[in-house]
């Protein structure tokens, strides 16, 4: 069984579509863990019968509160502005029982709406996903329970938590990116442009790669703008050590 595992904060507005997408689904665990919403998010979580948990603020910390909780023995980390498609959950069920040597994956980017420059984001990010086997937020990530055990889940970074993982979970296993979109909200993308976001986003990864502190990347790739608008995680990034307060309005690579 999956466990879904949405993250959210001050979502009520996307909260809903990312429910509702769940519905008819494989049978599912769900489960919202909310970094302190003051709308209507955990009203709307449980209305849709899922678990609710409220934990700290920060996307890892989160992320792994609802893996704590979760009964499936697989984990589906959702971003709350995040839809997944028809029958997206019995495909991670069905790849994962074809090949136990996959430990995980995602699946492949479609914003909201798009002009052509974020489709071409869409098809020159959605191969360097794939070429790579890089995991972002944005995509889903969805990962054997007992892999992200063995790697003690999300460490608890500001910014880059997701892509943190992905380096870390090819130690035990094979990476699978699934060719099904999950369809996102493009307002970070909206709110910068999607130029100097994806070239904030290519700085960001380089920088991690060579040891930039992830609170240096944070401050960088928002700006002014505020880190948790994307998915409900205004909260996101103000978890883990030396996190900065969020800015005005904006979104992040995970």
């Amino acid at each position: 069984m999956i466990s879904v595992i949405v993250l959210t904060l001050d979502e009520e507005v996307r909260l809903p579509a990312c429910l509702t997408a769940l519905v008819g689904q494989a049978p599912h665990d769900l489960i919202v863990v909310d970094g302190g919403s003051t709308d209507r998010s955990v009203e709307i979580a449980r209305a849709a019968g899922a678990r609710v948990i409220v934990s700290g603020p920060g996307r890892a910390v989160q992320a792994n509160r609802g893996a704590a909780a979760a009964a499936g023995d697989i984990l589906l980390f959702v971003h709350a502005d995040t839809r997944l498609a028809p029958g997206a959950l019995e495909l991670v069920e069905r790849t994962l029982a074809a090949d136990p040597g996959i430990v995980g994956g995602s699946f492949t980017l479609r914003f909201d709406h798009a002009g052509s420059s974020l489709r071409l984001f869409e098809v020159f990010g959605g191969l360097y996903h794939r070429v790579f086997k890089s995991l972002y937020g944005d995509r889903g990530i969805f990962v054997r329970r007992g892999a992200f055990r063995t790697l003690h889940g999300f460490r608890p970074l500001p910014f880059m938590e997701d892509y943190d993982l992905g380096r870390r979970l090819p130690r035990l296993g094979r990476v699978c990116i699934l060719r099904r979109p999950v369809t996102t909200s493009a307002r970070e993308f909206d709110a910068q442009g999607p130029f100097v976001l994806g070239a904030k986003l290519c700085v960001c990864l380089a920088g991690f790669r060579v040891g930039v502190a992830p609170q240096r990347l944070c401050r960088f790739y928002y700006g002014r703008h505020d880190p948790g608008a994307r998915h409900g995680d205004q909260s996101a990034r103000q978890g883990g050590p030396g996190a900065t307060r969020p800015r005005p309005h904006m979104k992040g690579v995970a």
